[in-house]
């Protein structure tokens, strides 16, 4: 098992640096619009990631939206 284990430290890593790069900035968030899942606690397959990083994207184009 120490064998995969290094295996799956480097895998992890590299999906913590992707959460890193793609979450959005907090400091935009509003009580109107909160920021979805900052950390990435709820992803746990490929299918959750790819919802994580739409919802990630729709959060900032709300975010990123002129105030009227």
């Amino acid at each position: 098992h120490r064998k995969a284990l290094a295996s799956i430290e480097a895998r992890d890593r590299e999906f913590y640096h992707r959460i890193v790069k793609n979450r959005v900035d907090p400091s935009r968030q509003s009580p109107m619009n909160p920021v979805p899942d900052y950390y990435g606690e709820k992803v746990g397959s490929l299918r959750q990631y790819r919802q994580w990083l739409r919802d990630q994207g729709k959060f900032r184009r709300k975010a990123s939206l002129p105030e009227q």
